[in-house]
């Protein structure tokens, strides 16, 4: 019984350990910006102890040395600024503590098929499935496409954005499922781009496509964006022993009318057609 409750406080205690370490590493990689709070502490002189709230235009007002230009900063760097700036004419080697009391400046927002989408503090330096966990991860529904939508107009920065709402070179296009199961490629891992504020990702619902016949498994599948004919077919496990390769079908629907195309296998098929592989009797 002793043992089960020293094991159960040892892995709480060393929980609140790991919290601690990674809020600090948060801490020290964070950017101070306009409206982020920051708690300053200069040991041995309690009265110059004081919580601060940054101002629009980045900067703060300290006793002694008055203002302080902190936007861009990390906690680290204000330490070294303000314990230079005191140890220049009021204190010898002043010892300055920074430590961030709530975070305004950097936001990210996340919509579309998360588990909880809205707006979320970027703390630190994050990447794209970052930012995602953040959110609670993929729904089930999720396409393999995600945008981030990246404004380039300053007044479009301060609110989320759908893609519809700018234009494409503001838009960066990513397979975040091939991203997910890759993890451990190279390959992947360079383009799991780093989140920046004001970006919104936008994770859409997934478009599909429908495959039957003489398949593997026929049903729908989600559509990836320039996926082909052949690609589909894969999808679905192959093709069968009984698969007439050759009269593949293709039917899409085209200004409300049902169209049946005859496509070569390297050929691009669009979200909503349906693969249709008939059977050889030969």
């Amino acid at each position: 019984m002793k043992k089960k409750l020293f094991a159960n406080v040892f892995c709480l205690a060393l929980f609140f350990v790991v919290a601690f370490l990674a809020e600090a590493s948060a801490q020290d990689d964070y950017v101070i910006g306009p409206e982020d709070e920051i708690s300053i502490t200069v040991w041995d002189h309690p009265d110059l102890t004081r919580k601060i709230r940054v101002n629009l235009e980045g900067k703060i007002s300290f006793p002694l040395i008055g203002e302080v230009p902190v936007g861009g900063l990390t906690t680290i760097e204000i330490e070294k600024k303000i314990g230079e700036l005191l140890n220049k004419d009021y204190i010898i080697n002043p010892q300055v503590s920074v430590v961030i009391e709530s975070y305004k400046s950097s936001k990210v927002s996340i919509m579309g098929e998360v588990k909880m989408p809205g707006p979320y503090a970027l703390t630190r330096r994050m990447n794209v499935v970052e930012a995602l966990s953040m959110a609670g991860g993929l729904l089930s529904e999720a396409d393999h496409e995600i945008m981030i939508v990246r404004p380039k107009k300053s007044d479009q920065a301060g609110r989320a954005l759908l893609p519809e709402e700018v234009e494409d070179s503001e838009i960066i296009r990513i397979q975040i499922r091939d991203m997910l199961q890759r993890e451990g490629d190279m390959e992947e891992k360079a383009r799991n781009i780093e989140v920046r504020n004001g970006d919104t990702i936008f994770v859409p619902k997934a478009r599909m496509f429908y495959v039957t016949g003489e398949v593997m498994k026929p049903g729908q599948y989600a559509y990836q964006r320039g996926m082909s004919l052949l690609h589909a077919i894969s999808t679905a496990g192959g093709f069968t022993e009984k698969a007439r390769r050759s009269k593949v079908k293709v039917v899409r629907q085209s200004q409300g009318k049902k169209v049946e195309l005859s496509l070569t296998l390297d050929k691009p098929i669009e979200p909503g057609d349906t693969v249709i592989v008939p059977e050889s009797f030969w």
